[in-house]
């Protein structure tokens, strides 16, 4: 019997517009109705995925930075990255002057403009004070780190200097301490000490549930680690070839509400 549902964001459980589909919504509540724990899984920072689960239902849990935070049944933790580490980091963002966000759980500081691309501020007044992000834009990180104290959560590099972005890259692959997802024109990093999979073992132990209990649904490389932990892998139809390869099932497109086929045909039949 499957007790925990744990689904990603982009790409799964929001359509290619940023929807979340009625099908999807009414699935998801129906496993909270049978006693399944449901939590979104992203790399999203808290003020995106309360939005989300403000507008499925308050019984919801989320994971979020690719693992680094979590509250699900009311158990929070968290993994910053080493300040070390992200000292570095910030040092050579300004090297190679890339647009470098460095987040934790209330704020963003970034080294260059607003690139026009996150929403976090339009939507600031729908989330709750404790999740509300203020965003920093022209901020010189690497000097703000060596005169404070700040827990950093997660770093996302982006911009248009796609050479800067080849550059700093390079030097980061070799760097401790960081787990380093790659992408075709951005890159984002997070505590070696956690990821996706390794938060949800961490929540099964404060549920003092089995991993294989877990169902993990997702679409993208930095899924991989919860669907190598999980009980049941499943993949979305749009997913890359590599990715369903490695799973237990495949089901519809995220526009075709394949979360929802996913818990009525792999979950909620299952544990009948």
């Amino acid at each position: 019997m499957y007790k925990l549902i744990c689904i990603d964001l982009d790409g799964t459980l929001l359509d290619t517009r940023q929807r979340i589909s009625a099908k999807n919504k009414d699935a998801i509540r129906k496993a909270l109705d049978k006693g399944i724990e449901v939590a979104i899984v992203s790399g999203r920072p808290n003020c995106f995925t309360i939005r989300v689960m403000n507008q499925i239902s308050g019984r919801m849990g989320h994971i979020t930075f690719n693992g680094a935070y979590y509250r699900v049944a009311n158990k929070t933790k968290q993994f910053p990255i080493n300040p070390d580490t992200v000292k570095k980091i910030a040092k050579l963002a300004k090297k190679y002057n890339v647009r470098v966000f460095f987040k934790n759980k209330n704020l963003s500081m970034c080294t260059k403009s607003d690139p026009g691309i996150l929403d976090y501020d339009q939507f600031k007044t729908q989330t709750p004070l404790k999740d509300q992000m203020d965003m920093l834009y022209n901020i010189d990180v690497d000097q703000i780190l060596e005169e404070q104290d700040i827990d950093i959560l997660k770093i996302f590099a982006w911009d248009t200097d796609l050479d800067g972005i080849r550059k700093m890259r390079e030097e980061l692959m070799n760097l401790d301490g960081i787990n380093l997802y790659l992408y075709d024109e951005y890159f984002e990093m997070s505590s070696d000490q956690t990821s996706k999979g390794k938060a949800i073992l961490n929540v099964c132990k404060d549920l003092g549930i089995s991993a294989k209990e877990v169902v993990c649904i997702g679409d993208n490389y930095n899924d991989l680690p919860m669907f190598e932990i999980a009980g049941l892998s499943v993949a979305m139809e749009n997913a890359p070839k590599e990715i369903k390869e490695k799973v237990d099932k495949v089901t519809l497109t995220n526009d075709q509400s394949g979360v929802a086929y996913a818990i009525e045909n792999f979950v909620l039949k299952e544990n009948k």
